[in-house]
């Protein structure tokens, strides 16, 4: 491809700390052994949030030992994102103004063949677009110089090939989109993921994604992981206390299969 590839692993944004249980920052932290999702700054804190982080720790650590069996990022049919455009602009459109002159940046992770980044792009928004598989980057180039050749030549379009969990944020953005993708990556990865997420956002910065409910068809097909109902989503998006004016929603297709997209503010 002619755009860019990224090959830089190392983080550049620094990573900080925060404890969920009494809710201040630290230098140094605990991880949770089991899930690595939750960090916390004493033991006595750990404990202390037990009961509300047990379902979660339980659910991750369950859900990981299924991934590894399936590892769905390997698999011989890989999985891409493959949002449409009605299912962007409804999730976009339904929390904010997308349309901005003042040329906001945004990373799409997972992007698949492009709908939340394109969508963006026709809007003004500089969008760095990333994913794992050769073939939808490719789709997604050849759309982009379809509809605007000058979106890639100005770099206002940055098509860069990455495994997620190990992607360099170099700057912090307006808005990080990720459809489809935590339930691809090994859920021990998902904790780590986080808190890069929230380091490259801007204050008041978006964050939209999604998670699998229980029984999703790509459990079965593809070894996606899945999340037990809106209430572990809640717990994931408040656990270290990162989003505030979060919503959530389900978007059901046919055969019953639940999809649980939210969106929340830094």
């Amino acid at each position: 491809m002619a755009s860019p590839v990224s090959t830089n692993t190392e983080t550049q944004v620094e990573l900080n700390y925060f404890c969920p249980h009494c809710k201040v920052d630290v230098e140094k932290i605990l991880n949770c052994s089991r899930c690595y999702f939750e960090q916390y700054c004493t033991i006595e804190c750990q404990n202390k949030r037990w009961p509300v982080h047990r379902a979660v720790c339980k659910m991750i650590n369950t859900q990981s030992e299924e991934w590894k069996k399936n590892n769905p990022i390997q698999s011989p049919s890989p999985f891409w994102n493959t949002a449409t455009e009605d299912r962007v602009s409804q999730i976009l459109g339904d929390h904010f103004d997308v349309q901005r002159a003042d040329a906001p940046v945004a990373i799409d992770l997972g992007c698949g063949d492009g709908a939340s980044t394109l969508f963006l792009l026709e809007r003004g928004w500089k969008v760095i677009a990333i994913d794992y598989f050769d073939g939808p980057l490719s789709r997604l180039e050849q759309k982009a110089n379809q509809i605007n050749r000058e979106w890639l030549s100005t770099k206002q379009l940055v098509i860069e090939k990455s495994d997620i969990t190990k992607y360099s944020f170099l700057e912090e953005v307006d808005m990080i989109i990720a459809l489809d993708l935590f339930p691809y990556i090994t859920p021990l990865k998902l904790g780590e993921l986080w808190r890069k997420i929230h380091l490259a956002l801007n204050d008041k910065g978006h964050f939209l994604g999604s998670f699998f409910d229980k029984n999703h068809t790509c459990q079965k097909v593809y070894g996606a992981w899945v999340v037990n109902g809106l209430d572990s989503v809640d717990t994931i998006l408040s656990s270290s206390n990162f989003y505030s004016n979060w919503r959530k929603r389900y978007r059901i297709k046919d055969g019953g299969s639940r999809t649980i997209d939210f969106w929340a503010i830094k």
